[in-house]
């Protein structure tokens, strides 16, 4: 998608400014520096939310799981 200009649009990056709001870089090298380091992090961020969701299944699946662990599995799926 092309803004009319025919600049892509900006890309939201998978990180927070200084003051928590979200950041985008607008550019129209996909192979710029911060477009690679985007993609790096959002591969890595896939890679540890897939496996935090791997290991909370285990506890969310067993009924008897304390609701510590559940509450702790909780949380960390809402950090991914």
């Amino acid at each position: 998608m092309e803004h009319t200009n025919g600049t892509p649009p900006p890309r939201l990056l998978p990180w927070p400014s200084l003051d928590g709001n979200p950041c985008y870089l607008v550019t129209d090298d996909n192979g710029s520096y911060l477009s690679r380091l985007a993609d790096d992090l959002e591969a890595v961020q896939l890679a540890t939310g897939a496996d935090v969701l791997g290991l909370a299944r285990k506890v969310l699946d067993d009924p008897a799981s304390p609701y510590t662990e559940v509450r702790y599995a909780g949380i960390r799926l809402a950090e991914c």
